[in-house]
């Protein structure tokens, strides 16, 4: 089986502006607009962590996480983050190809 070490993705300048924009965001849920945080707890007490943004347009998965996990350790705590299985940040095309659900119904 094939081992792929890979080095650790940078994100621009605009990186610490979106985590603590989702920083806020979490502290201070909005009832409309972006982004939409989803947490999803599983039945073993791990947490899936999805976050749809247009501002997610041409930033990189992997530091799409990265912001999602800082931000959630930030204001959850390192103990809660720790049971983060996944932090996937999705601009809404992606999250609606995945049938992520995530629209508000009315």
């Amino acid at each position: 089986m094939p081992v792929w070490e890979r080095s650790q993705v940078q994100g621009g300048p605009e990186e610490a502006s979106l985590r603590d924009e989702l920083i806020a965001e979490l502290r201070n849920q909005k009832e409309t607009g972006e982004p939409v945080i989803i947490i999803e707890k599983t039945h073993r007490a791990m947490t899936r962590l999805y976050v749809v943004w247009t501002k997610w347009n041409n930033i990189d998965q992997r530091v799409r996480s990265g912001i999602i996990r800082d931000a959630f350790t930030e204001v959850r705590g390192a103990t809660a983050a720790d049971n983060v299985t996944i932090a996937m940040g999705l601009a809404p095309e992606e999250a609606d190809r995945l049938n992520i659900k995530w629209r508000v119904s009315s």
